[in-house]
């Protein structure tokens, strides 16, 4: 799946001349993917609740390095395998009906299911 999603917005970046397109793919499926994750955390940790008088992530600034070491290591996955895509032409409104799929849709989703 995130291959797919990485070879169509390669793809779309790649007609649109971007200055780094295989980082901005990657950046993107990186956040799809937390997306995901978060969603499936949160749907099988039933009794995980936020409560904001206690902080059960600390400082989060902490973990932007982290995030960073994820997005890097998608990045260079992917940088291998940009050999063997064939580039696709995809036109604007399938890019950005794959993003509300993929992460704007399931980030609502998310919210909503914070909201409970």
């Amino acid at each position: 799946m995130y291959s797919f999603l990485f070879k169509k917005i390669y793809s779309y970046l790649v007609s649109k001349k971007t200055d780094t397109p295989i980082w901005h793919a990657a950046s993107l499926v990186g956040v799809s993917m937390l997306v995901h994750f978060f969603i499936l955390f949160k749907l099988f940790i039933n009794n995980f609740r936020y409560s904001p008088t206690e902080s059960y992530m600390g400082n989060k600034l902490f973990y932007i390095p982290f995030a960073a070491l994820y997005i890097f290591l998608i990045y260079t996955f992917f940088k291998r395998r940009i050999k063997k895509i064939k580039i696709v032409k995809v036109s604007t409104l399938n890019f950005l009906g794959l993003i509300l799929v993929f992460i704007v849709v399931p980030l609502c989703f998310l919210m909503f299911l914070s909201k409970k």
